[in-house]
């Protein structure tokens, strides 16, 4: 088994690709030929808060990254809402309505009941137990299923560890470490372990992953050249920092937190209530900050972006300087930046 620990996703993924470069192995895949790593992968996370990806040949969508995981933690399934942030994501749904496999739903609905909120209940009582497992698998369903989608992620571990800070394991059957584990799983799964610290009411801990199968498509083997060179970009605690970012130092950043930016009497079910009215996508004042002054500027950041007028860059920026999370707001800003850059080169070639 390979095991990768290190402070957040930037400084892991550089050496996740360089160890796939030398130690990978081809093979076939359903979906065209795949580098894949010869054992398990177990990868470790100190920091699990630092979950922004600012590498610059992964070239990650922070918009998608972020509204995906609130899309989770409501517990929705549904296409069309996620898709504004995504356009080509559909095409991992069945029916063009739903997707199978979303982990949300299978969090809040799928089975019946609420697991978030039975797993937090139990461990806001007994710290202590050892039984509280999310599940995503539903073996009735996905095993034989001819799917587009099924989880990836099979099922999550919450354990509050000996330093008093809920930790998070996640199993996965396969993953792909460009848009998988490295990309999206560490922004989705790190945003649910701070909610679900938030809600037993404890620091957030570490947050673990193991793949039976981590791998790299054919579309993606150049990364394995590039990212060994952004060792140490945005992963050192020089980079990271808990104070207020000063305006003439723009690449220092804090961990944008959700759940734990409440403050003022401000309550974990003050956050769920806003998310809820949040994924409604109409105007409101909410009670906690993470909505009004993340959430809110970083969705009409994106909605000035898709409107394709001649100034949506610059909109799209000034929306974005509203955006209280420096990760999320520097992110998104390079993410804009580089999409005017490619529009200026089409337009002049």
């Amino acid at each position: 088994m390979y095991v990768f620990q290190g402070r957040n996703a930037q400084q892991i993924l550089p050496r996740v690709a360089q160890h796939m470069k030398l130690y990978g192995v081809e093979r076939e895949s359903r979906n065209g030929k795949v580098k894949v790593f010869p054992y398990p992968v177990t990868t470790v996370y100190e920091r699990p808060q630092e979950r922004v990806i600012f590498s610059k040949s992964r070239k990650a969508n922070p918009f998608f990254h972020f509204f995906e995981a609130l899309w989770m933690l409501d517990g929705r399934k549904d296409v069309s809402w996620i898709e504004f942030y995504n356009s080509t994501f559909g095409q991992f749904s069945d029916d063009g309505l739903t997707f199978n496999g979303a982990y949300g739903a299978r969090w809040r609905s799928h089975f019946g009941y609420d697991q978030l909120e039975r797993i937090a209940s139990a461990l806001a009582e007994h710290k202590d137990d050892r039984r509280q497992v999310l599940t995503m698998w539903d073996a009735r369903l996905d095993l034989g299923l001819a799917s587009k989608d099924v989880p990836c992620n099979t099922h999550c571990y919450f354990q509050v560890g000996t330093s008093g800070s809920l930790d998070l394991f996640v199993s996965n059957r396969s993953n792909d470490m460009i848009w998988g584990t490295y990309g999206s799983n560490v922004v989705h799964f790190s945003m649910l372990l701070e909610f679900m610290a938030a809600r037993i009411g404890v620091p957030v801990g570490k947050y673990y992953q193991v793949s039976m199968n981590t791998h790299i498509y054919e579309r993606h083997f150049s990364l394995l050249n590039d990212l060994p060179s952004e060792v140490g970009l945005f992963g050192d605690e020089k980079t990271w920092k808990t104070s207020k970012i000063k305006e003439t130092d723009p690449y220092v950043v804090r961990p944008g937190e959700i759940i734990s930016m409440v403050k003022n009497g401000e309550s974990a079910s003050d956050w769920r209530n806003d998310l809820s009215q949040f994924m409604k996508n109409e105007p409101s004042i909410y009670v906690t900050r993470f909505f009004n002054e993340v959430a809110s500027p970083l969705r009409a950041a994106w909605a000035l972006f898709k409107k394709k007028s001649e100034d949506r860059f610059d909109s799209a920026l000034e929306a974005l300087g509203r955006c209280a999370a420096s990760d999320w707001a520097l992110a998104c800003r390079d993410f804009i930046h580089e999409r005017r850059a490619n529009a200026v080169t089409r337009k002049e070639g």
